[in-house]
């Protein structure tokens, strides 16, 4: 395996996260998730709990180009949280 992830979006709540996990190859230490369910037109708070780091975007780039993460190891995850940013 590669990478795998997993997005759940609460809409209600304008909330979500991304579970990311690279698997044991040695080849690919970045990936891009394109995420789904966001509007396009709104701006999204990232915060990468692992790494600390955070970033916004718009739910354009993020359903299109997608979020790119690192990660270094084989066979690690990281979470991402995203929000609506107010």
């Amino acid at each position: 395996m590669h990478w795998d992830g997993i997005e759940y979006w609460d809409a209600g709540r304008k909330k979500g996260v991304l579970y990311a996990f690279r698997g044991g190859s040695e080849a690919e230490k970045t990936h891009a998730f394109r995420l789904q369910g966001l509007d396009a037109t709104a701006q999204y708070r990232l915060k990468f709990h692992d790494s600390g780091a955070a970033q916004t975007a718009t739910g354009r780039e993020l359903m299109g180009g997608g979020v790119k993460l690192t990660l270094n190891l084989p066979n690690s995850s990281e979470l991402l949280f995203i929000e609506l940013a107010k």
